[in-house]
């Protein structure tokens, strides 16, 4: 009788240990202590894994210190959805995640995303817990952490080069002027934001046609994909997706193209605005366009080519019939880079000292002056 009674402990025990190998103790833990170089105003992405239990239906919970609540913005994006959402803060400091219903934890890993945004640079406490759904609460793991957020003291800064094409050669109605944005960075890498072209009088933009370069890798002329841009009835055209583009180490060099239909003068401001709604950067510029036309490409009944535009080497300029000519070149603020004397015939430029940005090319002969331009890249 001895040995069923020991085979039936044994089959008991092992169907004990099956019981407990499918009843792991649950865990939760997260990256978000393990971030570095934390800073107030960029958004971070950061996982919480879920792992082990029975099958129950729980929910992710955040606790942080309740005085902090105001400055904080979570967003969740669970397993198998494509979108994030923003999670309540209560006054507590408390946000929950997951379904309504809860979501099970089982003994395979399950990855949550995140996104966190803090408002301040001071540390931040938080707590984080699964809690089981049902009439009494029970929380079956926990995990704890800082993050300490400093502040960027160094801005990004936003400029544009159309109000010195205005200054340098004058705009003219009905002629599609080529300009340039950039956007430095600064200590805010990583941060999601838009540029917008804000017009001080609003109505003025029935007057513009405005075209932004879609493809921002272009190295040649041929490569620029220039795509429309309107503005709103609040004067304003937005450059990017409505949820951001992502600041990066280098900046923003965008290429754009404008048509003026009536002559004036245009205010506008040129903004980075974080997705959040707060400006990073701005500067506001005004430029004149007139009826009269201003420096022309010909001398006599000769065409001055200056190509390409788009240029990371050497550009051309093509004089023609013209001999003996004078040629400067200027960088934005009237600077002169470059003079050339006794010019003919055709004429490399060697850009690969020059800085990136639009430059003006002038030829002069004797009284007659013609202008064009190039950009580097």
């Amino acid at each position: 009788m001895k040995t069923p009674i020991r085979l039936c402990i044994a089959l008991l025990l092992a169907l004990m240990a099956q019981s407990y190998s499918f009843a792991q103790t649950p865990t939760v833990s997260t990256t978000l202590n393990t971030i570095t170089n934390v800073r107030s105003g960029i958004t971070e992405e950061f996982t919480v894994t879920t792992q082990g239990g029975s099958g129950q239906m729980v929910v992710g919970r955040f606790d942080f210190d309740p005085y902090q609540q105001d400055d904080i913005v979570l967003q969740y994006k669970g397993p198998g959805q494509e979108e994030y959402t923003t999670l309540a803060m209560s006054t507590e400091g408390v946000a929950i995640f997951g379904p309504e219903q809860g979501f099970a934890y089982a003994a395979a890993a399950t990855t949550h995303n995140f996104r966190i945004l803090f408002a301040r640079g001071i540390t931040y406490n938080y707590t984080l817990s699964l809690v089981t759904v049902g009439a009494t609460p029970e929380t079956v793991a926990t995990a704890s952490g800082t993050v300490a957020v400093t502040t960027p003291t160094q801005f990004p800064t936003i400029d544009g080069t159309l109000d010195n094409v205005s200054q340098q050669k004058g705009i003219v109605v009905s002629q599609a002027e080529e300009w340039q944005i950039f956007v430095t960075t600064n200590q805010f890498a990583g941060v999601m934001g838009n540029i917008q072209i804000v017009l001080g009088t609003p109505a003025q933009r029935n007057n513009i046609t405005l075209q932004y370069n879609a493809n921002r890798a272009a190295t040649t002329a041929e490569e620029v994909d220039f795509q429309p841009l309107a503005f709103n009835e609040q004067g304003i055209a937005t450059i990017g997706p409505a949820t951001g583009e992502r600041l990066t180490e280098e900046g923003i060099e965008q290429l754009m193209r404008v048509t003026f239909a009536q002559p004036g003068d245009y205010t506008y401001t040129l903004r980075f605005l974080r997705t959040d709604g707060n400006t990073l950067a701005t500067v506001t510029e005004t430029v004149t366009a007139t009826g009269v036309a201003g420096i022309g490409d010909m001398i006599g009944n000769t065409r001055i080519s200056v190509y390409p535009t788009l240029a990371n080497g050497a550009v051309r300029v093509d004089l023609g019939e013209v001999r003996n000519a004078s040629i400067a070149v200027t960088d934005m603020l009237g600077r002169v880079v470059m003079q050339l004397e006794k010019a003919s015939g055709s004429v490399n430029l060697n850009t690969s000292g020059m800085a990136k940005g639009t430059y003006f090319v002038k030829v002069i002969k004797g009284k007659e002056v013609a202008g064009s331009r190039f950009i580097v890249r």
